[in-house]
């Protein structure tokens, strides 16, 4: 924090473990009479995350030699020795914490077809159901120490300076050192109880969503056109239960409090959603196809899960008191993203330079989502900050998209296709109209890939390209992600059918992660990863 004589420097430690599992069991079967398909299936899939005993230091201390350019893509900081002088820092706060969510899903589902050999035109008919029930629970214990660190002495946590390019960042922290201090002294100190339940319950909340859904469906041949036309009906219910947690801070009063209100929610909606696909074959080189297609999607839980995190703080200035509440919250009421669509597509199919392909599109969209600072809007008056994900109005996306594909005969595959587009989206927040592009949505994305294929292996190093695309409103400001360029290379070894033995490697040229707001130059966040390398095998049984 730059701030003349008041400049602070915050050294920050996370020693973590999470695991994560996934298990899905599926079990149906098919049935065949002459014209009529009868199939069906069920279903059960679970997912677990687990980070047990994680482990958070925060070092602070005092320093008015920082200085600092904040306005280019990697900041440029001066400072003196004394910065990366382990003597000088001392501990602010240490958390603890188990979190653990668990995701589970049971679904049913049946469908119905007959076919018309005889019939000139009718190809087939199709029917059929779903039902799908899931559940989300995340449990966090999270507990934060901020006193009795008298008799700590940093310095027994230095380890050897930290070799990382963005800067001389003095030296390291000794992860089991400070695990190890931890387990022996965390009896004596002090809990702060309030920080601690604000945390925990703030992010604590179990979601449930029941879909049903069903279709009916023609498919249709006439001559050289074939139609695929039908109608899909999906019910959603959803309720949500977690905790509005409240940190009441409040010099005038003399209070010092965490209220806990429990929060509910629940809604249900219904939608009709029409589909036609015509694709016309001109000739065995060249096909077009058409769509008209209605779709919706729903907000992830993370966004519409019943939890509300406020800070309130009441502190004499000049001698008022003052008072500053910020908060950041789900939205239980997020509507799901609608889309009407439109698709038209040609297909070459040359024979000897492979297949090429180009198609228009254009969505008219109703309710996407887009995270923004909603303090002063209704029920949230008199706050300063308040982050919470909201729908937005409308908006139009139009675009085009462009592949070649060709595999040789010696085994050499090559492929290349983009995507561009434009977009207009208008968000109204407060009585104010946003006008911007559809978040999370970049004009330009490519990929290019080179691979190699035989019987006993797979073979891709490829290229992704996307251009920079809206996060969010922070305020009177855009939050922008900087343009993206990732080379992964991919490969697959098939000792039999069953065992396969893969190696990864992921964002090879070291692509960093960038975001900023307005202009690129006002850095917001810029991360670099590194390299990631991956080997192991699948045994399929």
């Amino acid at each position: 924090m730059f701030d003349g004589e008041d400049s602070e420097v915050e050294r920050e430690s996370k020693d973590r473990y999470e695991q994560q599992s996934i298990l899905t069991i599926a079990a149906g079967g098919e049935h065949v009479r002459g014209e009529w398909t009868f199939d069906y299936q069920l279903g059960y899939a679970k997912s677990d995350e687990d980070e047990p005993d994680a482990l958070y230091y925060t070092f602070i201390t005092e320093d008015d030699s920082i200085e600092g350019d904040m306005q280019r893509v990697i900041p440029s900081i001066s400072y003196a020795d004394s910065v990366n002088d382990f003597n000088n820092y001392e501990i602010d706060e240490i958390s603890f914490e188990d979190n653990y969510a668990k995701d589970t899903e049971n679904s049913i589902k049946a469908n119905l077809s007959k076919t018309f050999a005889e019939d000139p035109y009718l190809s087939e008919i199709k029917a059929g159901v779903k039902y799908r029930t899931r559940t989300k629970t995340v449990d966090s214990n999270i507990y934060i120490y901020d006193g009795d660190f008298d008799d700590m002495d940093p310095t027994q946590f230095a380890a050897s300076d930290v070799d990382w390019g963005l800067g001389d960042f003095g030296p390291g922290l000794n992860r089991g050192e400070m695990r190890s201090y931890f387990n022996q002294n965390r009896g004596s100190l002090e809990l702060s109880e309030l920080d601690s339940e604000l945390e925990s319950n703030g992010a604590s909340y179990e979601t449930n969503e029941d879909i049903f859904a069903a279709y009916f469906m023609g498919t249709f041949d006439i001559n050289d056109v074939h139609i695929v036309a039908g109608v899909r009906y999906e019910k959603t219910d959803f309720d949500t239960a977690g905790m509005r947690v409240e940190l009441i801070e409040d010099e005038q009063l003399d209070v010092e409090e965490v209220v806990n209100t429990p929060w509910q929610s629940a809604r249900s909606y219904d939608h009709f959603l029409p589909s036609i696909n015509v694709k016309y074959s001109i000739s065995e080189q060249l096909i077009v196809r058409g769509a008209y297609t209605q779709t919706i999607s729903r907000p992830g839980f993370e966004e519409s899960a019943a939890f509300q995190i406020i800070e309130s703080k009441t502190e004499e200035d000049d001698g008022e008191f003052v008072t500053e509440r910020e908060a950041e919250v789900g939205n239980p009421q997020l509507l799901p993203y609608e889309s009407d669509n439109f698709d038209l597509s040609i297909e070459y199919y040359p024979g000897q330079i492979g297949v090429l392909s180009a198609g228009l599109f254009y969505k008219q969209i109703d309710n996407f989502v887009i995270f923004a600072d909603v303090a002063g809007m209704q029920g949230w008056e008199g706050f300063d900050e308040v982050i919470q994900p909201r729908n937005g109005e409308t908006a139009d996306l139009t675009g085009l998209e462009l592949s070649w594909v060709k595999a040789f005969d010696s085994g050499l595959l090559l492929s290349a296709n983009g995507t561009f587009s434009s977009s207009d989206a208008t968000t109204l927040l407060d009585g104010e109209e946003y006008k911007t592009s559809l978040p999370n949505q970049s004009d330009t994305v490519g990929n290019l890939t080179v691979g190699y294929e035989d019987n006993n292996w797979s073979l891709r190093l490829a290229m992704t390209y996307k251009s920079k695309n809206l996060e969010e409103i922070d305020g009177d400001m855009l939050r922008m992600e900087d343009a993206h360029q990732q080379f992964d290379f991919m490969g697959k070894y098939y000792i039999n059918q069953d065992l396969t033995v893969y190696f990864n490697a992921i964002n090879i040229n070291d692509e960093p992660y960038y975001h900023y707001f307005d202009r690129r130059s006002q850095n917001a966040q810029y991360e670099e990863y590194g390299r990631t390398f991956e080997i192991g095998f699948n045994w399929q049984l």
